[in-house]
């Protein structure tokens, strides 16, 4: 058998060295330069599988995300009631008729990602000669769904003017880059707003996957906080709140273990972990009758699973190819969205392109690579192809990395990617059956993979870590990838503002000495020549009107900025200035900014706020504690919930303060940490006892580590502050949120410095530590955050800790079973010679 397989390995290696000698003499293998760059035809066979298998799951993810926007469906698509007609709701509820329309759009939207990547993956190898996959990118789909098209067709944009946009887009990037401007339009912007605008958007992708309607349901809306934890076994099909069952969803669950079969894969290295990740949560949701089915027993179940059964099928583009529009093209929205996708084009086609072609070691010694000038024309002509097919802009993969690791060298693997785009043509009724909760894993895997660039920032400059913050923050807590550039540029511009004016002083300063000699200078020689001949709803928070016209913003942002300055050129209590600035300003009355309005409220603040000193004694909440009720369950689950989150919080509150301190040695503990907790402790005994909540470390402390507190002292000072607040309540009640909000911002740049310890080119780091970042501010809980990091990284330890128990207990078998042949040798031998 052995030499059998040894004979089948030895023919196999001929023929297929004799296949690449043939092709690499033709004149196939001439035109891609085969023997120049030191490649085969086999080799590239496996790079264009490679990559192909890496970025596969745009397919579904794209169309996905697209057919969010609802695409050319309307009310009109609606299944109307009977004897009546269709609510203007209907495209926001569940709706037979409109949700048949979405299934033929995401099906359309299915084939024009293929046939883009498809068209984009052929030039790039045949017309570039590079091995690059090209398909629609992550970011601008997603910039479509839910900034300019909106949910359901809610936003400002129609479908076929966003296509329109993409397509100017296309032909501004192809302009730019065909006259060589493209790399000098790159460095117009800051480069620390160019780091953080890709880690914005994983962020904001990972946002989309962590929702309901397109992933895996973890986060939803909450009245109170926006944002809560869910993954509910019910929810309101309308609003998407949680009506019971907290963390008990199964289709959630089971898309965390396609999360954690994708983090596993990319930490050893798998080709296609993404995919093997979407195919396992897929295959086991395409049971009828059970809890995770994508096919539930209902009309619309039904449709759906009679068009899967077909599983081969070509569908034809029916609704979504050709539908490009110029209407509306006279709206402000419509150029702000020019503006940012063509920002986001070439900064990320540049970005992508040089670091694929750094790792295939095409750059020489210049800074160029050969087939540069033309991948950047191919680029821009795919993305006019993709819109013109209904789809977002196309643009290289970094999963193309995965080929060139390969040993692609060549357009080769380009070609053999557009091959297998192009064979996935036949499959629409497996792909267009893939579920929310398979994709939303790959979105905030994504996420996770765009975070490496964070370390590219330089976190202890203010002037480089406040815009980039600033970026990384609005993209998804505002739903939009240009408020975080606009934002970011905006904060950046507004640091520089005042050396550049400061300069501009100087330069006029100077002129002016240089202009007074000068005139000088003329009257002397006149001299000698003589001689010698600018609305909110109260209850919900929701914007009633006037975007960006709140005075009470732009008075906190002025503040903001003070704070970054301050910060910028080492200014102690700079924190203090930017707070005591917006609230001193803020406390005229009959200004657009007051904090004491005319109104009764109003006047009652602004008379207690007359009083400046008063002391407030307790009379309603202290010593009213009751232990009545302790036999509910509810108090217990209370207990314990509470429990828990002060072990988790104070814990990582603490250790995060110890570590900006530097006061964390190489065991991983700090002075006094036993303390700390005891005191933390004894501390809300007090809080309860006087008719507060807990009490616990404030990551506000930071900001006193920061201006270089080090001992208690500072604490000591903290306590004395608060004491004498006693009796200057009128006054500190009266400082409004918006000079309060900066401060909270400026403390969460601080604490980003962190970020740069992550090993965010390792999974099994960067994933757990994107989790926790992600959820504590997306739950708005600390120790939400916490839990789904250890969390993730306990089950990615599973697997190796499982195998080296199952390794330990063969080689423990083997040790057993050689014990007992001794044994039994040993007895043999005894019997044998008690014979003799």
């Amino acid at each position: 058998m052995g030499g059998s397989g040894g004979g089948i390995r030895n023919s196999w290696g001929k023929m297929e060295r004799a296949l690449n000698d043939a092709i690499a003499r033709s004149m196939v293998g001439k035109y891609f330069k085969l023997e120049a760059r030191n490649t085969c035809f086999t080799k590239e066979l496996r790079a264009g599988l490679a990559t192909f298998l890496t970025m596969a799951y745009i397919i579904t993810v794209n169309a996905n995300i697209l057919t969010d926007s609802g695409g050319m469906c309307s009310m009109a698509d609606c299944s109307a009631p009977a004897n009546g007609t269709a609510a203007p709701d209907c495209m926001f509820k569940p709706n037979p008729g409109y949700q048949n329309c979405l299934s033929k759009t995401k099906s359309d939207l299915m084939v024009g990602t293929i046939l883009s990547a498809m068209i984009g993956s052929f030039a790039m190898g045949v017309l570039a000669n590079l091995p690059l996959g090209l398909a629609p990118a992550m970011g601008p789909n997603a910039y479509l769904a839910y900034n300019l098209v909106g949910f359901h067709g809610s936003g400002p944009i129609k479908y076929q003017t966003a296509l329109a946009i993409f397509l100017v887009e296309a032909c501004a990037f192809i302009a730019v880059s065909a006259l060589g401007i493209r790399a000098k339009l790159a460095k117009l912007i800051p480069n620390s707003v160019r780091y953080a605008c890709a880690a914005g958007i994983g962020l904001f992708i990972a946002f989309v996957g962590l929702q309901a309607h397109q992933g895996l349901g973890l986060i939803g809306p909450d009245s109170a906080t926006l944002v809560t934890l869910t993954a509910c076994s019910r929810t309101n099909p309308e609003t998407g709140e949680c009506l019971g069952g907290k963390m008990q969803s199964p289709t959630f669950w089971l898309g965390s273990i396609g999360f954690v079969i994708m983090a596993y894969g990319l930490m050893k290295d798998f080709k296609g972990s993404m995919i093997y990740g979407i195919v396992f949560v897929t295959f086991v949701s395409w049971f009828r009758g059970t809890a995770v089915t994508y096919f539930p027993h209902s009309p619309l179940g039904d449709q759906k699973y009679n068009y899967f059964k077909k599983v081969v099928d070509f569908h034809k583009i029916e609704t979504t190819a050709g539908v490009v529009s110029f209407n509306g093209f006279n709206r402000t929205e419509v150029w702000v969205a020019l503006g940012t996708l063509f920002y986001i084009d070439v900064l990320a086609t540049t970005g992508t392109l040089f670091t694929m072609a750094e790792i295939g070691g095409f750059v020489n010694e210049r800074g160029n690579f050969e087939g540069e000038y033309m991948a950047y024309i191919v680029d821009g002509c795919s993305t006019v192809v993709a819109a013109m097919l209904g789809v977002s802009p196309v643009a290289t993969y970094v999963e193309s990395s995965a080929g060139i690791r390969e040993g692609g060298r060549t357009g080769i693997t380009a070609v053999v990617v557009s091959f297998c785009f192009m064979m996935s043509l036949f499959f629409t009724p497996l792909l267009s059956s893939v579920p929310p909760w398979a994709i939303g894993p790959s979105l905030v895997m994504v996420g996770v993979m765009m975070m490496k660039v964070v370390k590219e920032v330089d976190w202890g400059n203010v002037k480089e870590s406040a815009p980039a913050f600033v970026t990384m923050v609005l993209m998804p807590l505002t739903y939009s990838i240009a408020n975080g550039i606009v934002g970011g540029i905006g904060v950046y511009v507004a640091m520089s503002l005042y050396d550049n004016v400061m300069r501009l002083m100087n330069w006029l300063m100077k002129m002016r000495r240089v202009v007074a000699k000068e005139q000088n200078q003329v009257s002397a020689n006149v001299v000698n020549t003589e001689l010698t001949s600018s609305r909110t709803n109260p209850e919900t928070g929701e914007c009633l009107g006037g975007k960006m016209q709140s005075p009470t913003f732009w008075l906190g942002s002025i503040g903001f900025v003070i704070m970054a300055y301050g910060l910028m050129k080492d200014f102690k209590g700079s924190m203090i200035y930017g707070i005591v600035f917006v609230t001193f300003v803020s406390w005229f009355r009959g200004t657009a900014v007051t904090y004491f309005p005319h109104s009764p409220l109003g006047d009652q603040k602004y008379n207690y706020f007359k009083k400046v000193v008063d002391f407030h004694k307790i009379e309603t909440t202290a010593g009213v504690v009751s232990f009545n009720g302790f036999n509910r369950t509810e108090v217990w689950v209370a207990l314990g919930t509470l429990f828990y989150i002060d072990v988790l919080a104070t814990t990582g509150t603490l250790f995060t303060m110890a570590e900006i301190g530097g006061f964390v040695n190489e065991r991983g503990n700090f002075e006094g940490e036993y303390m700390a907790y005891i005191v933390d402790g004894c501390s809300t005994v007090v809080a309860a006892m006087l008719g507060v909540s807990p009490v616990a470390t404030y990551v506000e402390s930071s900001a006193g580590i920061r201006e270089g507190g080090r001992t208690g002292i500072t604490a000591v000072v903290v306590s004395f502050c608060f004491m004498m607040s006693l009796f200057f309540t009128p006054l500190l009640s009266s400082v409004p949120p918006w000079a309060i909000g900066p401060s909270l911002v400026m403390v969460g740049v601080m604490m980003m410095k962190v970020v740069k310890e992550v090993d965010w080119g390792n999974v099994k780091e960067s994933a757990p530590a994107f989790v926790t970042m992600v959820l504590m501010p997306l739950t708005y809980s600390i120790a939400n955050g916490i839990v789904g990091g250890i969390g993730v990284y306990v089950a990615m330890s599973l697997y190796d800790n499982v195998m080296r128990l199952m390794n330990w207990l063969m080689k423990m078998r083997r040790v057993v079973a050689k014990e007992q042949n001794q044994v039994s040798a040993n007895v043999v031998n005894t019997e044998l010679t008690s014979v003799v």
